[in-house]
């Protein structure tokens, strides 16, 4: 499962796009979650997950990527948004 895990973060780090990094996600909600900031938007581990491993194998994870927007931000939302098959427009 560690391996597994590796390779979904890899995976979800190649994402170019932010729609890219919240289909990812969505196809992924079991294992990750998103983790809101005042001014971040970054997933992380869900706790079920985590809580399997000793904490030298969580850290010895490679890093996710942070999204590029934040969620809180009207593009950011137009994106996932639409990843899920609603359209959106600014005002």
């Amino acid at each position: 499962m560690l391996n597994h895990l590796k390779k979904l973060i890899t995976e979800f780090n190649d994402c170019k796009t932010d729609k890219e990094r919240f289909g990812f996600i969505i196809k992924h909600k079991g294992i990750f979650t998103l983790m809101l900031d005042n001014d971040q938007t970054c997933p992380i581990i869900s706790d079920h997950i985590s809580h399997q491993f000793s904490e030298a194998d969580i850290e010895d994870l490679p890093e996710l990527n942070e999204f590029f927007g934040y969620l809180g931000e009207s593009s950011a939302v137009i994106d996932l948004l639409e990843v899920i098959g609603v359209k959106g427009k600014p005002v």
